[in-house]
């Protein structure tokens, strides 16, 4: 049995719900997610990288495998990318 203190409801299955569920099972915790539509949604999600964030996925050199994975990218060197990420 998980520790009562350690567990924790997520409701919502779309981006955010998922991520945090992994990042919390990483650090202990015992998360659950709930999510209120008959099936996990498929399509395109905006995700802004901002400041840093930029920095990092270039450092990595990630930058353009998010860019095979969207259906559109802006990016502004050093300051913005916007993608929208195909799920489906």
């Amino acid at each position: 049995m998980p520790d009562k203190g350690k567990t924790v409801l997520i409701s919502g299955a779309g981006i955010a719900g998922p991520v945090l569920g992994w990042w919390l099972k990483r650090y202990g915790f015992s998360p659950t997610i709930v999510e209120r539509a008959d099936e996990l949604g498929t399509g395109a999600h905006p995700v802004d990288l901002w400041g840093s964030a930029v920095e990092v996925v270039e450092r990595k050199a990630v930058l353009p495998a998010l860019g095979a994975a969207s259906t559109r990218v802006m990016v502004t060197p050093g300051h913005m990318a916007h993608l929208n990420i195909f799920t489906g």
